[in-house]
C-alpha cells in the first residue's frame, strides 16, 4: 500500500491540505502556532526527499473575497520560522497566477495558497443562502411551526440539501438515530422517553418551497398546513421513521395526485 512513508517524492509536487486556522492578534501576528508546528514534519519529509510543496488551508469564516482579516499571507512569517525555508505566497488559491507559481516550483521550494474559504465552494454551499432565506421567510416558517405543533422545534432553510425538498435534523442530546434505535427495541420506546428536538429544514431551491411561499402570500393556511405535514412525514420516512399516522399520510399523498 502506498503511503507517505514509502512514496518517492523526488521531483514531485505535493499538495498538502494543512490546518493553519490559527489565532491572530490585532496586528495579524500568530499567537499560537501549534497547528503550524504539527504540519512541519510532513512538509520537511517531502522537501528532504527532493519534492516541492503546495500548502492549502482555510482560516476563519470570511464573508467576502478578499478579506485582509482572514488572509493567509499574515501567517507566512510563522510558517517560515518553523519550517526554516522561504515560503512563497500565491495571493489566491485558483487562477492563472497560482497555477503558474505551482508549475514553476523547484525541488525544495514551498508555496502557500490563499485562504480556501475566500470562495464559497470550499464549504460546498452558496454563502449566506440559508441565513438569508430563513430571515426572508420568517412568517412562513412561523405558520409551518404552528401547523406542526410540538413535532418540531423550528422550521428553517437548509444549507445541506441539493435535491430533496426537506429533511429532519436535531438539536439537543437525543439524535434521530438514537430515537430509531430505542423505537426498534424489543419493547419499543420507553414510556415518557423524550423525543429528539427536531428541526424541519427546507430546500429553498426546490419547487415545493416556491409553492409554500406562494401559499403564504395568498394567505392559504390550509395549504400551508397540508404541505407542512407532508414534508415532515416524508422527511421522517427518509430517516427510516414511520409517520405518526401512516394512513393519513397516504391519503394526503393520494389527494395531491
Amino acid at each position: 500500500m502506498i503511503s507517505i512513508d514509502n512514496y518517492d517524492f523526488k521531483g514531485k509536487r505535493a499538495i498538502i491540505r494543512v490546518d493553519f486556522n490559527v489565532p491572530l492578534n490585532e496586528k495579524g501576528e500568530v499567537t499560537d502556532d501549534t497547528r503550524i508546528r504539527a504540519a512541519i514534519p510532513t512538509i520537511k519529509k517531502v522537501l528532504a526527499e527532493g519534492g516541492s510543496v503546495i500548502l492549502m488551508s482555510h482560516m476563519g469564516r470570511p464573508k467576502k473575497n478578499p478579506d485582509p482579516k482572514y488572509s493567509l499571507e499574515q501567517i507566512v512569517p510563522a510558517v517560515e520560522k518553523n519550517l526554516g525555508v522561504k515560503v512563497e505566497f500565491a495571493g489566491d488559491c485558483i487562477g492563472e497566477k497560482a497555477a503558474e507559481m505551482a508549475k514553476n516550483l523547484k525541488p525544495g521550494q514551498v508555496m502557500l495558497l490563499e485562504n480556501l474559504r475566500f470562495y464559497a465552494e470550499e464549504e460546498g454551499k452558496p454563502r449566506g443562502l440559508a441565513e438569508d432565506a430563513t430571515k426572508e421567510n420568517e412568517d412562513l416558517f412561523s405558520a409551518m411551526k404552528e401547523a406542526l405543533g410540538d413535532k418540531v422545534e423550528k422550521v428553517a432553510v437548509s444549507a445541506r440539501l441539493t435535491d430533496a425538498p426537506a429533511c429532519i435534523t436535531t438539536e439537543g442530546p437525543l439524535s434521530l438515530e438514537m430515537e430509531k434505535v430505542l423505537q426498534k427495541g424489543p419493547e419499543g420506546a420507553p414510556d415518557g422517553m423524550p423525543k429528539s428536538q427536531r428541526v424541519l429544514e427546507l430546500n429553498a431551491k426546490h419547487p415545493v418551497f416556491s409553492k409554500l411561499v406562494a401559499a403564504q402570500k395568498a394567505g392559504d393556511a390550509d395549504k400551508i398546513k397540508q404541505y407542512s405535514g407532508l414534508l415532515y412525514d416524508q422527511a421522517l420516512l427518509v430517516e427510516g421513521i414511520l409517520p405518526e399516522d401512516p394512513v393519513a399520510f397516504a391519503a394526503a399523498v393520494c389527494n395531491l395526485m
